[in-house]
């Protein structure tokens, strides 16, 4: 016993020695990446034109070849940085090899996870070359087909299908080819892509179907009752006391998860006034009858927050995007949308709508933050009976900016000027203590 003892200690200890030293050779204190770009109006543009364009290719099916240049790549590395803030991205092309360059900030403090994969040319399907991460570096085929055997349980044929129809790779200094073959069906399909985008919800569940499915019913039963009333308040408010009154009393009666029960129920109330598209994450809801399909197209066009309807919208999709990703994306989301709209033809730059984008992602973060906020909101909702303890109503917040004039007033998303906008974006919602900012 005495041996095993001791065997079982020095197994502990240098298991222990041997985390210290990944980690050691892990983690550094620079990154990779000095240089902070930022996404711009031209730049957003300019990333939802490749996404429309390379969207159009995938739709179609079959055989297609995805071009992308350098300058669009970088669109696309500032879209993502600004999605993922925690996160920054590079993709460098060489005349053999794209390498795709990153850096992760896992902590406040100066802490960072450099990694690199480059993605080399290939006459015959995906080729990688070396991965590494911080001081280690390993082949990137050897980490591919790792990572496919020990993720293999929840993988599905479709993963498969995703690395296999990529046929060729050309890489130059300028842009980078890939040839790809879809086969007979887009991988654009719902039943395909949501069967590949069903491993994030296998690997970190974003919601129960069966619960959401109760909420969702429950929903359409109150909003069926609640256009009954004549001269009903069309406020969001209404709709959120209901679905969080529902939470809390199934915490209470059945599960005492108010956390997972708060993420249900505002996943449905997102897939009830939110897109059809939401279930690619969540798994497809049981059909709805005609009634009341034309009931919730009446409520997502007549529901308002503030008494707007397009704050509503910016709301429930920021509450959603919270929810799916977890990592401020809502509010990034928003962001990039504002920017889009700065640009000619869009309605302009609005802080308003960010304020409502600033709301929504805050709100689904409170709720599910852990289980005394998640329990704490549910009694909040149920002491709400105004609006403006909903959401206080904005004031000095401009709208209809164009490029020019954001460009002059506010530079970008990282200046003195447009973080003071934000900080008075802030500074009125954390009159409520449900807005606090996300750390």
């Amino acid at each position: 016993m005495k041996i095993l003892g001791r065997f079982f200690k020095f197994l502990c200890l240098s298991i222990f020695i041997g985390a210290i030293v990944v980690l050691w050779l892990v983690v550094e204190t620079k990154p990779s990446m000095e240089s902070q770009e930022i996404l711009t109006s031209a730049s957003a543009s300019q990333a939802r034109s490749i996404m429309q364009r390379t969207a159009k290719q995938i739709k179609q099916g079959g055989q297609s070849q995805l071009n992308f240049s350098q300058t669009e790549l970088k669109s696309l590395s500032l879209l993502a940085n600004n999605l993922s803030p925690k996160i920054r991205t590079k993709v460098q092309l060489s005349e053999t090899r794209a390498r795709f360059v990153g850096q992760l900030k896992p902590f406040e403090s100066q802490i960072y996870v450099n990694f690199s994969l480059d993605l080399l040319e290939s006459q015959h399907g995906l080729l990688l070359g070396d991965a590494s991460i911080g001081g280690i570096t390993l082949d990137g085929q050897w980490l591919l087909e790792t990572g496919i055997r020990v993720f293999n349980h929840y993988l599905k044929p479709e993963h498969y299908e995703l690395i296999d129809m990529v046929q060729r790779v050309e890489v130059t200094a300028s842009q980078l080819q890939i040839n790809i073959d879809q086969g007979i069906h887009s991988f654009a399909d719902k039943g395909r892509l949501a069967s590949i985008l069903s491993l994030k919800n296998s690997l970190r569940p974003v919601a129960n179907l069966e619960n959401v499915q109760h909420y969702y019913d429950a929903l359409l039963d109150y909003s069926a009752k609640e256009s009954q009333e004549p001269n009903s308040d069309k406020s969001l408010l209404h709709f959120l006391k209901y679905q969080f009154a529902k939470a809390s009393e199934k915490t209470q009666l059945h599960s005492g998860n108010a956390v997972k029960e708060n993420r249900d129920a505002m996943m449905a109330l997102a897939l009830y006034f939110g897109s059809n598209k939401f279930t690619l994450f969540t798994g497809e809801l049981q059909p709805i009858s005609p009634l009341q399909q034309t009931l919730r197209n009446a409520h997502k066009r007549t529901v308002t927050l503030l008494e707007r309807n397009d704050l509503q919208k910016h709301f429930v999709y920021s509450m959603a995007l919270q929810l799916l990703s977890d990592a401020n994306a809502g509010f990034a989301f928003g962001e990039f949308k504002e920017l889009l709209d700065a640009n000619q033809g869009g309605s302009g730059f609005s802080f308003v709508d960010l304020y409502a984008d600033r709301a929504g992602t805050r709100l689904a973060h409170y709720a599910t933050q852990n289980e005394a906020s998640a329990r704490a909101i549910q009694q909040t909702f149920a002491n709400i009976t105004m609006e403006s303890e909903l959401i206080p109503f904005p004031k000095d917040l401009p709208e209809g900016i164009d490029s020019n004039k954001f460009s002059v007033d506010y530079v970008n998303t990282k200046s003195v000027s447009y973080r003071q906008m934000l900080a008075l974006i802030d500074e009125q919602l954390s009159s409520l203590h449900f807005y606090a900012p996300m750390k």
